[in-house]
């Protein structure tokens, strides 16, 4: 099997394809770099061959991997994470408002994407953590508290909008969204901005990986 890393070929003899992945990180991550494209045969992987499955040990002539600055990658994820959060505030406090003038039908049709973009932050979050080999607990966060903490206090208060939401406690529902979910928006931006300004090369990104 071939192997590349960014057209610079890679000597893994008598590799299967999971050992290949591993050779082709272990090089990237060496390199201060993130893989995040695989071809095999020129077709990207499937979920079976990234995940090691057996479902995906099919035989393969020639492994091709992309990689991008570490640091650069999660600077920028980092950054669109918090522009994300200052659009949910926004999002957030309207929603809270339509609750609060009895413009209850198209509150509830807003929630839904706070829920997603709530998601996908967090997501962010933990896909940083893990590139850094950080767990959330050692993230600082604003007044004493840290990454894990914001976390779960996330998750609580999302609970408590899906249960006053089953309750149709739209009262208490707004709250959640207009204060307790603000707040938190607040918190991770806070959190997230603290994460970008300590990463490698200083806060401006801008020589990073150079």
């Amino acid at each position: 099997m071939k192997v590349f890393l960014d057209d610079t070929a890679l000597s893994v003899p008598n590799a299967t394809l999971p050992a290949a992945i591993d050779a082709v990180r272990a090089a990237a991550g060496a390199r201060g770099r993130l893989v995040i494209e695989v071809l095999c045969d020129g077709a990207p992987a499937t979920a079976d061959v990234l995940q090691y499955r057996p479902a995906g040990q099919a035989d393969v002539r020639e492994l091709r991997c992309r990689s991008a600055n570490l640091v650069e990658l999660i600077a920028g994820m980092l950054d669109d994470t918090c522009a994300a959060l200052d659009q949910l505030a926004t999002e957030q406090r309207a929603a809270c408002e339509k609750f609060w003038i009895g413009a209850t039908a198209e509150a509830l049709e807003s929630l839904k994407p706070i829920l997603d973009r709530w998601r996908l932050v967090r997501e962010t979050l933990e896909r940083c953590a893990e590139a850094l080999d950080l767990s959330l607990s050692s993230i600082p966060a604003t007044e004493n508290q840290n990454a894990a903490a914001l976390a779960a206090n996330l998750s609580s208060n999302l609970d408590s909008l899906r249960s006053h939401l089953s309750a149709g406690k739209f009262v208490e529902l707004a709250d959640v969204v207009g204060t307790d979910l603000c707040t938190l928006a607040a918190q991770w931006r806070a959190m997230l901005s603290g994460l970008r300004d300590a990463l490698p090369h200083g806060p401006s990104g801008a020589e990073a990986g150079a």
